[in-house]
């Protein structure tokens, strides 16, 4: 098998993530933890932008603000945020650990904590969640796809504009993507997971590295 990223056809047709009618088709997800972590993230993700949604205006100084930024789409996802995430997760969980899609919503409530203008919602939550989903990737695995790989996997119509989505969160985050174990316990706990062992096993190692990182003020902080 090829290097990472170098596997062709995987990832499908592009799908412009926010506005495309269906993303392409993946393979069905098997593992029930997989299956737990998807749920649990969907559900937290869709009260998020439940709650958000109607607020936007507030949330933000102006519309433009918004808009100015690479994860705003003008249409929302006309397919379900569950499918979504389902294939993030069918894609890449061949060499993504499982906390790996934990770590993601971590991500984005240092995001949205350091500037409003990140607030999840309808619009830009499927860039957000692609992005944040592959820094996990690269901080928390061994072997890692390319971004050629994600931008297909994403529904983004080059690896070019995966590169700047990375980029924007990373420069955002001010590049402390480092996660503290309290940090994913307590968001382990918040999506209601902590019976999964394999989640916790996996990040243990990888997180006490992570002691000059910033504490962030939760993952459902955008309720507050």
């Amino acid at each position: 098998m090829g290097p990472r990223g170098s596997r062709r056809g995987r990832g499908g047709g592009a799908c412009a993530a926010g506005g495309a009618a269906h993303p392409p088709m993946h393979p069905p997800i098997t593992n029930p933890t997989l299956i737990q972590i998807a749920s649990a993230v969907t559900s937290l993700l869709s009260s998020t932008i439940a709650h958000n949604d109607p607020l936007i205006s507030s949330l933000l100084p102006t519309s433009a603000t918004q808009m100015s930024t690479p994860f705003y789409s003008a249409k929302p996802h006309s397919f379900s945020l569950y499918s979504y995430v389902l294939r993030i997760i069918s894609l890449t969980a061949e060499s993504c650990s499982p906390a790996a899609f934990v770590v993601p919503l971590i991500y984005l409530s240092i995001l949205t904590s350091k500037d409003k203008s990140f607030a999840v919602n309808s619009h830009n939550v499927c860039r957000l969640l692609a992005a944040s989903s592959l820094v996990a990737h690269k901080m928390l695995d061994d072997e890692v796809w390319s971004n050629e790989y994600w931008a297909k996997v994403a529904g983004v119509k080059n690896p070019e504009e995966m590169n700047r989505l990375e980029m924007t969160l990373l420069k955002a985050c001010d590049f402390r993507m480092s996660i503290k174990e309290e940090e994913f316990r307590f968001a382990v706990k918040t999506l209601r997971l902590e019976h999964l062992t394999e989640i916790q096993i996996d990040v243990a190692a990888e997180t006490e590295e992570g002691d000059e990182s910033e504490e962030c003020d939760g993952i459902d902080q955008d309720h507050e």
